[in-house]
């Protein structure tokens, strides 16, 4: 399929993007119900308290489920991420030198960022990003209108808009 990836329903009501006549084919898209999905065991170190400090609060946001297995592979990248920065202290630990005396990049820098880099794809799609975060509006136990209440919010929006 060409062109943009389509958003999530939750994404696009998160946003305030939702139309339904615009979205509503989606609706029959699967919307797997938050969760905190089971830690992977090969989760270490880094990794490991990575998935424990944010897998919690993207649950209550509702942006986590069991279905989510990419949320590990953020964990693991960004553990990969800050053991290569423990290894590289100074410019020095990212240098070393070719046989014919010429300096070049250790292999562990382009590790490190590559890491970084696809770190940084991930959490955009989770809004663990300043800027991807500014995109969702989340409404953690809000209650929600009932249709009658929810078309005079709207009237009400576009009156006032008008004016």
């Amino acid at each position: 399929m060409k062109g943009r990836k389509p958003k999530p329903l939750a994404t696009l009501r998160l946003t305030g993007q939702y139309r339904a006549d615009r979205h509503k084919d989606r609706e029959n898209a699967p919307q797997p119900k938050p969760a905190m999905p089971k830690r992977p065991s090969w989760l270490k170190g880094e990794a490991r308290r990575t998935w424990d400090r944010l897998s919690p609060e993207l649950v209550r946001l509702g942006l986590l489920s069991e279905l989510d297995v990419l949320f590990a592979s953020y964990c693991a990248e960004w553990g990969l991420y800050a053991e290569a920065c423990r290894q590289l202290t100074d410019i020095e630990a990212c240098i070393e030198k070719t046989t014919n005396g010429n300096q070049i990049q250790k292999a562990i820098v382009g590790i490190k960022n590559r890491a970084l880099a696809n770190c940084l794809k991930i959490a955009a799609e989770y809004g663990l990003s300043p800027s991807s975060r500014t995109r969702l509006r989340v409404h953690v136990g809000a209650r929600e209108l009932d249709p009658l209440e929810e078309l005079i919010e709207r009237s009400k929006a576009k009156f006032f808009k008008q004016g």
